[in-house]
């Protein structure tokens, strides 16, 4: 099993845009998900092609203000080629949102392991 944090306060993954007549990911959502896939490389994680289980815990200073759904599928994708090869793998899924505080600063603990 391996276990990260990302530090720094979680961003929820928002609708894509529309501009210029093509389709894109706003800069804020792109760049907390390379983040996240750099942070899972930096934790030792390599691409399996095999199930997986992923638990998140968000730390939040306010857990109500953003969408949990919203928070998975922005962490799910910045793992994409650094956990896994497709987010269709993950067949065991948890999440929460936590109030953070000094013992818990802004950030999400990610667990990610096989499945037996």
């Amino acid at each position: 099993m391996a276990t990260m944090f990302v530090a720094g306060l979680p961003i929820p993954k928002a609708r894509p845009r529309l501009g210029r007549g093509r389709v894109y990911t706003p800069a804020r959502t792109r760049d907390y998900q390379r983040a996240i896939w750099a942070s899972a490389l930096a934790a030792g994680l390599r691409a399996s092609r095999e199930p997986i289980s992923v638990s998140l815990v968000f730390h939040l200073p306010s857990p109500g203000r953003c969408d949990l759904d919203n928070l998975i599928k922005a962490v799910l994708d910045g793992l994409k080629g650094a956990a896994y090869h497709d987010d269709r793998q993950v067949v065991r899924l948890t999440a929460e949102k936590r109030r953070a505080d000094r013992a818990h600063p802004p950030g999400v603990h990610v667990q990610i392991g096989g499945v037996a």
